[in-house]
């Protein structure tokens, strides 16, 4: 896919617009990855496939790819422990691969605008990731406030009925929970909607 360059600032402009308008709250990272690897595929000169390798705690995964054929070259790099994908996430460099089925690959101006792509692309992934990280923190954080509210109402239930301390009642959900090989918050949760459905 060849690109005139010859406006370089109008191209860039163009691009990076494009990148800064993924809306994290409308999609997660898995669909931020996508959108940046089909840019990169449409926008690039030379980029015929596009694929994104994630490397975490020394594993590389291939997050994001255009086509079936570059991911197959990706879990063979993975596999041999050695590749292009590889390379530039260990040297955090760029390295060009031509196409050898017919043209040159990447000439210079192709090489300096994937550069600049990647810089953006990354801000881009950074805040998708940290967004994606927030929302996922306050879903557990709201789900663990849900979870203490029932068990609470729970032990007070217990408290009323059997007039025993918070203390004594939490020990009695405990064990309820442990013979019944069940969750805490599914015993209490039970429990407080037996008592909602009681006359």
């Amino acid at each position: 896919m060849a690109h005139d360059l010859t406006d370089s600032g109008t191209e860039i402009g163009r691009i990076f617009a494009e990148l800064g308008s993924i809306r994290l709250g409308e999609t997660d990272l898995d669909g931020v990855l996508h959108r940046v690897a089909d840019l990169a595929r449409r926008t690039l000169p030379g980029a015929a496939q596009v694929t994104i390798t994630m490397v975490r705690g020394g594993d590389a995964r291939s997050a994001a790819s255009t086509a079936e054929a570059v991911l197959r070259l990706d879990e063979q790099q993975y596999a041999r422990g050695a590749g292009p994908s590889l390379a530039a996430a260990a040297g955090r460099s760029t390295v060009a691969v031509p196409d050898t089925a017919g043209d040159d690959g990447f000439d210079d101006d192709g090489v300096h605008l994937t550069q600049t792509f990647v810089r953006y692309a990354a801000v881009a992934l950074a805040n998708a990731h940290l967004y994606d990280s927030t929302a996922s923190r306050a879903q557990h954080m709201r789900a663990a406030m849900e979870s203490r509210a029932v068990i609470e109402q729970a032990k007070g239930i217990i408290m009323g009925e059997r007039r025993c301390t918070a203390e004594e009642a939490f020990g009695i959900l405990t064990k309820v929970s442990q013979d019944s090989n069940r969750k805490l918050r599914d015993v209490a949760a039970a429990l407080v909607g037996r008592t909602q459905r009681a006359p």
